[in-house]
Formats: C-alpha cells, sequence, structure tokens
C-alpha cells in the first residue's frame, strides 16, 4: 500500500500540472479520506506525503475536499512519545497544510481551522523535549 501512495506522489511530482487528469478520472480522494484515518502510522504518513504532493500540482481540484483532510490534519499535529511513528505523520500533516498555505487560490480553505492549527503548532514548539 504504501510503495503505491508513493509511486502516486511521484507520479504527481513528474506530471506537475499535467496530473490533474489523474484527479478528474479516479476515485483518489475517497481512497485517501480512508488512508488518512487508518491505524497504520506508515500508511497516514505516505497519505498526507500525497496530500501535499496534490497540493503543489492540482490544488485547484482539491477545493472541495480540503475541509476532510485539513481536519485529518490538524488532528494529526501532536507527537507521541510512546509511538515514535507519530512524528513522520505529524510531520506531513504539517507539510500538506503548509503546501495550502502557499496556495494563493487555495490557502482560504484553511481559514476555519486557523486557530485549531496554530494551537496545535504552538504548543508542539512549547513541548518541553522542543523548547529544552
Amino acid at each position: 500500500m504504501v510503495r503505491s501512495v508513493d509511486l502516486l506522489g511521484a507520479l504527481f511530482n513528474s506530471l506537475g500540472m499535467h496530473s490533474q487528469a489523474l484527479l478528474v478520472q479516479s476515485d483518489l480522494f475517497q481512497s485517501l479520506n480512508v488512508l488518512v484515518r487508518v491505524k497504520d502510522n506508515t500508511v497516514k504518513q505516505y497519505a498526507f506525503g500525497l496530500l501535499g504532493d496534490m497540493a503543489k500540482c492540482a490544488g485547484a481540484y482539491m477545493v472541495p475536499h480540503l475541509p476532510v483532510f485539513l481536519k485529518a490534519a490538524s488532528e494529526h499535529l501532536q507527537y507521541n512519545d510512546q509511538m515514535p511513528t507519530t512524528l513522520t505523520v505529524c510531520n506531513n500533516a504539517c507539510w500538506f497544510i503548509g503546501q495550502i498555505a502557499v496556495q494563493r487560490d487555495i490557502a482560504v480553505g484553511l481559514q476555519a481551522f486557523y486557530n485549531e492549527i496554530t494551537e496545535k503548532i504552538a504548543s508542539m514548539f512549547m513541548a518541553e523535549k522542543v523548547s529544552s
């Protein structure tokens, strides 16, 4: 599964704006909605990575789906010492949010999540392990 998601990310990166056709002809958003909710953190890590790649290449096609994926990403802006793999999920969720933020035409989708996202990011920076 992870290899397939990684391959899709490579396709989006290599095709650039031409990758938009992949979204029109697929149910990729529905599949990613499932993948960002599975228990396996490695799968979630790669799913958020693919979402970031998609935002770079086909952001306009993501607009109707942004609330679902931004909510999922904001839920993963945390680190659990007991489960170190949460760090890679958090990293890619944060990167996906950043890719949305730099896209002027779709960044407006962040407004509803701004307070939650900034609070979670600020709390990560204030965590004892980060600040010491």
